[in-house]
């Protein structure tokens, strides 16, 4: 299901001097973190070998944690103790940072988004060896620390799910907790773990916890109580997972896993690779790291399709446009976008004092994903400056744009 994408240069393409904390797919691009590096950010050409775009600046080190709130990247910098969000981190001309903030306790680990959106305030959990904390970010950026809930024997794993929070603990014990109003932790249960539980994964109306060589799955009674279901033994130890294509991918010292996830317990399809500790997934692309090298993987899936039939394609449930590729380019760039409703489509080329250079799409179109391309001229058929440009969708009530950089 899975195979090396580039061999004999994945390893010097992606070499960094310090060890890797961090690996996140985003729209086509690959983030990477680590102790003694920054943030870089690469791109893909179309065999999936990795080239680095740029640098989210170089004096920012000892990155944890990276992932997306909105539009906006945000990762925690350990040396710093602080928490930053940047704006168009994908391009390497326009990003920025767009707010920041300490943290109190100096023994944070990581710093995660949780699932569930209170009002307009943005929740992320700051988990530290002993215990957890919520923290609340308003629109306007004004920062809030609530109540610090700690746990004896320290944290291995936390996952969340709506209100929901399952903490497994040095103790060989696995918590259940609700967030309350005022974004106080209320435990609710504790159940005993056979081992030392590496990663969970709340998966529909289950909670998977790895333990050992074992999946044990929980299923979710109510939202105040899980109940053991089952216990399935795996090739593997698991340190990390990942969702994707309906199926689920797992990584541990023994190598990754791929699961089948359609039916009610996740059924494994594919074992091998190389082991490690951190793994991400994104359409076609598999991106793992045993903390020092990072390797690149070409999945065997259908991305125009993924997860359906010729008979039955999957259709997108969220409005979409995705990040151009290749960024920058210099012949011809795709730009992919779903549609969760029929509309009235445009998407459009403008330059940067808002002038229209070309429509690539003016139709009525139904449910599905797209996908167009532009070679670089304008509605003449001339081709345009190098520079910056906006391509915008509209759809009806729907409008979305972003920025690509094209290079004679």
């Amino acid at each position: 299901l899975f195979s090396i994408a580039s061999p004999g240069t994945s390893r010097s393409g992606l070499y960094r001097s310090g060890p890797v904390q961090e690996l996140f797919l985003s729209d086509g691009y690959l983030y990477t973190g680590g102790a003694l590096n920054p943030i870089d950010v690469y791109q893909f050409d179309s065999s999936l070998i990795p080239t680095l775009s740029h640098t989210l600046y170089e004096g920012l080190r000892e990155v944890r944690s990276i992932d997306k709130a909105g539009d906006s990247l945000f990762a925690f910098f350990k040396d710093l103790n602080k928490v930053m969000f940047f704006t168009h981190s994908e391009d390497p001309d326009s990003f920025m940072i767009e707010h920041s903030f300490s943290l109190e306790d100096s023994s944070v680990q990581r710093v995660g988004l949780l699932e569930h959106k209170f009002d307009t305030l943005q929740a992320l959990l700051a988990v530290s060896r002993h215990s957890l904390r919520i923290i609340t970010v308003s629109d306007s950026g004004e920062v809030s620390f609530h109540e610090k809930f700690g746990f004896i024997g320290g944290i291995t794993s936390v996952q969340s799910k709506d209100s929901m929070l399952y903490v497994a603990t040095g103790k060989n014990q696995l918590w259940s907790m609700r967030i309350k109003e005022g974004f106080t932790l209320e435990q609710l249960s504790i159940l005993n773990l056979n081992n030392k539980a590496e990663a969970m994964l709340c998966l529909n109306d289950r909670l998977l916890v790895f333990v050992g060589m074992n999946m044990n799955v929980y299923r979710f009674d109510s939202l105040s109580a899980i109940q053991f279901e089952q216990s399935v033994q795996l090739p593997l130890s698991v340190y990390d997972v990942s969702i994707a294509n309906d199926s689920l991918y797992v990584i541990g010292p023994e190598g990754i896993g791929v699961f089948d996830i359609i039916d009610t317990i996740p059924s494994l399809d594919s074992f091998g690779g190389k082991g490690g500790t951190i793994i991400a997934v994104e359409r076609n692309v598999m991106v793992t790291s045993d903390g020092g090298s990072i390797f690149v993987y070409k999945l065997d899936v259908d991305i125009n399709n993924t997860g359906g039939s010729p008979e039955q394609p999957l259709l997108p449930k969220d409005f979409r446009l995705a990040q151009n590729y290749p960024n920058p380019f210099n012949g011809v760039t795709t730009i992919e976008y779903d549609l969760k409703s029929i509309a009235d489509v445009e998407i459009t080329i403008f330059n940067t004092l808002g002038q229209e250079v070309r429509k690539l799409v003016d139709e009525r179109q139904p449910v599905g994903s797209y996908e167009v391309q532009w070679d670089g001229t304008n509605s003449a058929g001339r081709g345009v400056a190098s520079g910056i440009y906006l391509y915008q969708l509209d759809a009806g009530v729907e409008k979305m744009s972003r920025k690509m950089l094209y290079l004679k």
